[in-house]
């Protein structure tokens, strides 16, 4: 009873309430498309190896614009970024309806990336910021679940309505109910930022505002747990991205699936993760956040191993289930961290530093993955790309366990 009243409590923040129901239908909007964008290049003529390329295009220009996200969430508000980048996100994929050259489908697809990068440093400061500290895992988690309820739908909606190859429909669709989540978050969204809000390592009495400088420094300077997470982040996120775009295709052409049955594992990805999200932030907020970090970059890479050894749709069911209930279980912990390593009034920036760091990760990881197809054909070595993702992000979880602190604040209780 009292873990649905906590539940409960965090529902009733009118921010957390806005932003979770329209990103039900922003998370229906994302999958739609995003399931199938490997195989959707792959039918205007981009080979995989080529893709990986592409894919390293779209994760500059997501890192090239996430600091200045941040950055200007801290300025302007949180609701003025999110908004913004909203519409500019919409506006650049309707268009795609219409393209049939991969070449301009890439350079929208970069204007959308620039964004969706634009808005989520404030979306995720916004969030932290609408609960209260003891509750924050608990309302990560939340907010997640919720957004995570138009993930149940939309990959096995994409699926049948791209089924044969035609890929179209899914960047009209997607784009309208994008125009309809900015002007939903336009509306109700109330500002979370507040002006004169001095963190606890810079004087008391300097009154102006931060530079965007300074707060990179603040951000740098503020623990060695931050600059581990700096490092951390980058490692993981670059052994994560080399066999990141390559699940598809393993599906596709080892597995032998069709779209509906993509749609259908990436559903029960969802429907797991759903199920576990809100109960892994209440052991967050009770248990701290790195054990269940930890537990994610352990079972993660078990999860990938076992893939690569399955053949038949229902082994990729079931490990799909279980990747589900893991990230589910961690993902709140994932959120929550890096928002408790800073401090609030250069909080956005910092956020912005972080995610520019797992967008580089992103760069250089399918840069890497895409050389090692090139020279290991997929076609002939399907799953050697998988086992260097999973060597690689070793140094990453070492480095994680032993250098990084748990940031929840436990209470301690006085005795009298």
């Amino acid at each position: 009873m009292r873990a649905l009243k906590s539940v409960a409590s965090v529902f009733a923040e009118r921010n957390i309430l806005v932003m979770g129901i329209s990103a039900i239908f922003l998370n229906i909007a994302m999958p739609l498309y995003g399931t199938f964008l490997p195989l959707y290049f792959e039918s205007l003529g981009v080979s995989i190896a080529l893709f990986g390329g592409i894919s390293s295009i779209l994760a500059a220009a997501r890192a090239s614009i996430q600091v200045v996200g941040g950055h200007g969430a801290d300025i302007y508000g949180r609701k003025t970024l999110i908004v913004t980048g909203g519409l500019v996100y919409a506006a650049a994929l309707f268009p795609l309806f219409w393209v049939n050259s991969w070449y301009i489908a890439v350079l929208l697809l970069i204007i959308t990336q620039l964004g969706i990068m634009l808005y989520q440093p404030g979306a995720q400061a916004m969030v932290s910021e609408s609960v209260s500290a003891k509750k924050r895992a608990t309302g990560f988690a939340t907010f997640y679940f919720i957004l995570g309820i138009g993930g149940l739908i939309a990959p096995v909606l994409g699926g049948y309505i791209s089924l044969g190859g035609n890929y179209r429909f899914l960047f009209l669709i997607a784009s309208l109910i994008l125009f309809s989540v900015a002007l939903s978050r336009l509306m109700f969204l109330e500002e979370t930022k507040v002006e004169g809000q001095l963190p606890s390592n810079v004087a008391e009495s300097r009154r102006n505002r931060l530079g965007f400088a300074e707060k990179i420094k603040l951000t740098w300077n503020s623990s060695t747990s931050t600059r581990v997470y700096i490092v951390f982040s980058l490692l993981s996120g670059i052994s994560f991205n080399i066999a990141g775009m390559y699940y598809l295709f393993f599906y596709q052409k080892v597995i032998g699936m069709n779209e509906l049955q993509i749609g259908i594992s990436s559903t029960v990805f969802s429907v797991c993760m759903a199920i576990t999200q809100i109960p892994g932030g209440m052991l967050s907020d009770k248990m701290g956040r790195k054990p269940l970090i930890l537990m994610g970059l352990i079972v993660g890479p078990l999860t990938t191993l076992a893939m690569t050894q399955a053949n038949a749709f229902y082994h990729i069911i079931i490990i799909e289930a279980i990747s589900g209930c893991t990230v589910g279980l961690e993902s709140a912990s994932s959120m929550t961290l890096p928002t408790e390593l800073v401090d609030k009034e250069y909080r956005a920036t910092a956020l912005g530093v972080f995610r520019a760091i797992d967008q580089a990760a992103a760069v250089i990881g399918p840069a890497l993955g895409g050389l090692l197809v090139s020279y290991y054909a997929f076609e002939i070595y399907p799953k050697y790309v998988f086992y260097a993702s999973i060597l690689a992000g070793i140094p990453s979880t070492i480095l994680f366990a032993v250098l990084i602190k748990e940031t929840l604040q436990k209470e301690v209780s006085k005795k009298p």
